[in-house]
């Protein structure tokens, strides 16, 4: 079932809702976040809602923790910084050795963060856990430009990083943000490079934490959504009637024997 749920929405392109909903969120005026907290803590923690989904940080060996339920944009400008991002945030780094630490939920196919980095010598400690229902690939990480950034290890050899050069006469569609296939050549410039990972269905991946298990999290056009709708409930009618019979079947059989 969740395959096909999958499968369904895998067809359909969503570039212009993502891109609207980017549009939507860029022209919105973002929040600028002070070096400290209000306690004067060194660590920079970044929430989005639905009402404030556009931050902008400027700091240099700061931790900046971003987690993130909704489609959201986070600027960060410095360097040294040490950076931690769940959930579907495009996360667009400008600057030099910064770490970048983030976990892929496997299975959860439009929920992982999309990192954009422009800079020299960051480095991506990625780690991913659960389990593929199907076969996907999904967008990971772009560098814009700079030099001597680093790729996290795969952590397993399943695991594929597919390195795809980026320009303006092709057209890349994945798995991106919460929205689904969005072609996203229009976010980059020309010979950026993206890496892309590329699952197998029924292998479960493992790097850093332990696996979990995961399912396929979709937002179905309307359409589509009332003929799943339909689709559960005569399943569910079927299952309820075999239920039965085979109930009924088994007491004659009980019968029998008294």
């Amino acid at each position: 079932m969740f395959a096909i749920l999958h499968a369904l929405t895998a067809s359909v392109d969503y570039t212009d809702i993502f891109y609207q909903q980017y549009d939507e969120i860029v022209s919105s005026k973002p929040i600028n976040l002070p070096y400290y907290d209000d306690n004067g803590k060194t660590e920079i923690t970044i929430t989005p809602s639905q009402d404030v989904r556009y931050y902008n940080v400027t700091c240099r060996e700061r931790n900046i923790k971003i987690t993130s339920q909704y489609m959201s944009i986070v600027k960060v400008t410095g360097n040294y910084n040490k950076i931690i991002i769940s959930g579907p945030a495009i996360v667009q780094i400008e600057g030099d050795y910064n770490t970048v630490k983030n976990t892929v939920q496997i299975g959860y196919s439009l929920s992982h963060p999309l990192i954009m980095i422009n800079g020299t010598d960051n480095e991506v400690e990625a780690s991913w856990e659960g389990s593929a229902l199907i076969d996907y690939k999904f967008l990971f990480i772009i560098f814009i430009g700079g030099w001597n950034n680093k790729l996290p290890s795969t952590g397993n050899s399943d695991l594929y990083l597919d390195p795809v050069r980026i320009n303006s006469t092709k057209t890349t569609i994945a798995d991106i943000a919460n929205i689904g296939s969005v072609n996203f050549t229009k976010l980059i410039e020309n010979n950026s490079i993206a890496y892309k990972m590329e699952l197998r269905a029924g292998d479960s991946y493992k790097h850093a934490d332990s696996v979990k298990k995961f399912y396929l999290c979709v937002v179905l056009p309307a359409s589509i959504g009332v003929i799943v709708f339909i689709a559960l409930i005569i399943s569910f009618v079927v299952y309820c009637i075999h239920t039965k019979r085979k109930e009924n079947q088994d007491s004659g059989v009980e019968y029998n024997k008294v």
